[in-house]
């Protein structure tokens, strides 16, 4: 993903930065246009490759606690270099005159992998990691049209933006619109049986997918999501079980008013479902008589 580059950095700057962190004599530079916040580079000095990343709108606080979190990841076995300490001690140092502060990795050679390419181990590592870049990476991967080769790659990456609490806003927003997306067919209304083979295929996806985004915001204990997750009741009954642990663990209590003035709650009484109106209540039959919806209960 190409951005902008929002700080340049000249022979002064590059000399500035090698001598706050001993890199030695700058023998080349190059812009990275990739990332989504900060500015990047690959220098060259005669002590070898380093990634110079010039944090941009950042406090010192947020880029010391990212690279005490990137350390630490480092030193816990997960494959990323760690940051490379200053003069001074610090992981981090000022670029002059800028307010801006730059941190330093060794260089790896690699290269980014497309949301195609991201296995459901990477999404895990991804999730449990919670690095500030990699929300954006699984968002793209779990939004993508359901298909056989991306599912286990798909669900592992809706279960790490799960993970994503201290980003609950952004992570809870885009598993909604996962939630929200209408259902394919049913392979109920199919007429013929290669007809129902090929939508029971794509119905069975679609509820795998939506179902781990029901589960991953439940993780996210997130208030605001109970709208969404009611309403999921009547788009996909068949996952009922998994809205309704989500609607707990979301923190819901009381009513939620829904279109057309309907208020219903759900509870739980002894173990079964109560689905109420404001002119009638149905307890664990699975139909309503305002509403006319007839799913588990």
């Amino acid at each position: 993903m190409g951005v902008a580059l929002f700080t340049r950095l000249g022979d002064s700057e590059l000399d500035e930065i090698a001598g706050a962190f001993e890199l030695g004599a700058v023998h080349g530079a190059r812009p990275i246009h990739a990332g989504t916040i900060n500015s990047n580079f690959a220098v060259h000095t005669a002590r070898g490759a380093w990634f110079v990343r010039v944090n941009e709108g950042k406090a010192e606080t947020d880029v010391a606690w990212e690279a005490q979190l990137v350390a630490a990841l480092a030193a816990g076995g997960v494959v990323t270099p760690p940051p490379v300490p200053a003069r001074d001690g610090r992981p981090y140092a000022p670029l002059g005159g800028t307010g801006k502060w730059v941190s330093v990795f060794p260089w790896r050679d690699g290269r980014h992998l497309d949301p195609d390419e991201v296995t459901p181990q990477a999404a895990d590592a991804l999730g449990e990691s919670k690095l500030p870049d990699g929300l954006d990476t699984l968002i793209e991967l779990a939004q993508k049209p359901v298909t056989k080769k991306l599912f286990a790659a798909q669900v592992a990456a809706i279960h790490a933006i799960g993970k994503y609490t201290e980003e609950s806003p952004k992570a809870a927003g885009a598993l909604t619109k996962i939630i929200d997306k209408d259902p394919p067919p049913s392979p109920r209304t199919a007429k013929e049986k290669d007809q129902a083979r090929a939508l029971d295929e794509k119905y069975s996806l679609f509820l795998g997918v939506t179902g781990a985004a029901i589960n991953a915001l439940g993780d996210l204990h997130v208030a605001a999501s109970a709208k969404t997750l009611v309403l999921s009741i009547f788009r996909t009954p068949e996952l009922f079980t998994q809205i309704r642990r989500a609607l707990v663990a979301s923190g819901v209590g009381g009513g939620l008013l829904l279109p057309r003035g309907r208020l219903l709650r759900g509870l739980l009484v002894g173990g079964r479902a109560v689905v109420g109106h404001q002119d009638s209540i149905s307890i664990g039959v699975g139909f309503c008589a305002t509403c006319g919806w007839s799913g588990p209960a």
